[in-house]
C-alpha cells in the first residue's frame, strides 16, 4: 500500500514545511520502505498523529486578472511529502 502511495506522489512540486521533495521518496523508496513502515505502523499503533504533520504553508497562486486583485488569487497549501504520503496510505 505505501509503495502505491509513493508512486501517486508527483514529481517537481514545492516542498512543504519538511522541505522534502516527493523525488526523495519515489527514488529512494527500496531503501526507505522498511522505516516508513514502521513509522506508520506505531503511528497507527499508537493512535498518535504527529502535530507537525498538519501544519502547511498557503502560498497565494495568481488566476488571472489584475494582479493588485486580491479575488484573483487562490491559495494552495504546501504540506509536508511524509505526511501527505501517510494520509494517502490510509486512503
Amino acid at each position: 500500500e505505501i509503495r502505491i502511495a509513493i508512486n501517486d506522489l508527483k514529481l517537481n512540486k514545492a516542498t512543504g514545511i519538511d522541505n522534502i521533495p516527493n523525488e526523495i521518496l519515489i527514488y529512494c523508496k527500496n531503501v526507505l520502505m522498511s522505516s516508513l513502515i514502521r513509522l506508520f505502523n506505531n503511528i497507527l499503533d499508537l493512535g498518535c498523529y504527529p502535530s507537525s504533520w498538519n501544519k502547511g504553508c498557503i502560498i497565494p497562486v495568481f488566476k488571472k486578472g489584475d494582479v493588485n486583485n486580491p479575488d484573483n488569487y487562490r491559495g494552495i497549501t504546501l504540506v509536508g511529502c511524509i505526511g501527505k504520503l501517510f494520509t494517502l496510505h490510509i486512503k
